[in-house]
């Protein structure tokens, strides 16, 4: 059995098909993947347990039954990107998975497909526009948790609420949120799930130009699903609760500050050389006219201090924040103004993007003497 495919086509497929496998002393067969051969389609499919992927590419063969193996692809996505042909061809035995290009010959162990992890079929989908469920859903990643003792917060928060949908994530130091009114999860069997934000992050890269998305749930086996084209997208639900983000969300504000985005950007920017001998806090001390901004320090206060001119209406103070989580805000939203709501020097402060309302994020700040 002879199989012709398109060299760029494959190595494209299988780049992205690795990152849904996973390296394991224990269980090396997670990092395979499974090719499916049916008539004129090489169907993949890729699986760390917790998600996966599947996606088909066309073929010229002589196949006259299906044939499935699994194989470790490494090997084989390294050699193709040193091949120049546009075609490649395969020959498959019980043994080996036979590789030839004009100049390449390589052979790749398989093994039988009997038991590779494959998602279930999810029959009740519903299409989004995906330009709408990218932006929404971008908006808020940068606020997830990387340190996975707390999975929930590794994850990203989506709440049924009255007629639109609440997407939040956090890392415990600050809170993103985005009512989305143009996407519609009524199809989901409960009014929250928690979908973890490094497998949105790596979907939304491989789908953000296409122009329709579809979305499902498998309650049973609580697996979320996106679909784009050939392309399928599977994941399990972080099943914890999420922390109860609205009740922190600030009501009522003593303190109003509208900046110039750029200019924020630069100043926290140049106040940030110094405030990193200092935990990476800077201060705000606000006045009529704008604030200052400078590190934290006991000994010197005025050390790398810089003026933001800003329009403020109420009462002077200070307030102190990680500079980091200001400009992983600062660099992830679009749009010229910034609004910046306050409390107090101890409470939740709100920031946000002037031009857009449905978009708030939550900064804790830091302790200081004032």
């Amino acid at each position: 059995m002879t199989i012709n495919i398109k060299k760029d086509v494959l190595k494209d497929k299988l780049q992205f098909s690795s990152l849904f496998t996973k390296n394991s002393l224990i269980q090396p067969s997670l990092g395979n993947i499974m090719f499916v051969f049916k008539k004129n389609k090489l169907f993949i499919y890729a699986s760390n347990l917790s998600s996966f992927y599947t996606t088909s590419v066309s073929i010229e063969t002589d196949l006259k039954e299906p044939k499935e193996v699994v194989f470790d692809p490494k090997k084989l996505i390294e050699i193709l990107s040193f091949v120049q042909d546009d075609q490649v061809s395969f020959v498959l035995d019980d043994k080996y998975l036979s590789f030839k290009s004009s100049n390449v010959k390589a052979k790749f162990p398989v093994s039988t497909a009997n038991q590779y992890p494959q998602p279930p079929e999810i029959k009740n989908t519903v299409d989004y526009k995906t330009a709408d469920l990218v932006s929404s859903i971008e908006s808020v990643l940068f606020s997830s948790a990387n340190d996975d003792t707390k999975p929930a917060l590794t994850g990203i928060n989506f709440t049924k609420q009255d007629d639109k949908l609440l997407i939040a994530s956090t890392d415990g130091f600050r809170l993103s949120v985005f009512s989305a009114e143009n996407l519609d999860f009524s199809n989901l069997s409960q009014d929250s799930v928690v979908i973890p934000a490094e497998f949105l992050s790596v979907v939304l890269r491989r789908i953000k130009e296409k122009k329709q998305v579809k979305l499902g749930f498998d309650s049973k086996e609580k697996l979320f699903y996106f679909g784009v084209e050939e392309d399928n997208f599977y994941t399990r639900i972080i099943d914890e609760t999420f922390p109860p983000f609205l009740q922190v969300i600030p009501e009522n504000f003593n303190l109003f500050v509208e900046v110039d985005k750029e200019s924020f950007i630069k100043n926290i920017k140049i106040a940030s050389v110094f405030a990193k001998d200092f935990s990476n806090v800077v201060v705000f001390d606000i006045a009529k006219n704008g604030f200052n901004i400078y590190p934290r320090s006991d000994e010197s206060e005025g050390d790398g201090e810089v003026f933001q001119s800003a329009k403020v209406k109420g009462e002077p103070l200070k307030i102190a924040f990680n500079f980091k989580y200001v400009l992983d805000f600062l660099n992830n939203i679009k749009g010229d103004i910034v609004e910046i709501n306050i409390v107090s020097s101890q409470a939740p402060a709100l920031f946000r993007i002037k031009e857009d309302k449905n978009f708030i994020h939550i900064i804790m700040p830091v302790k200081i003497n004032v």
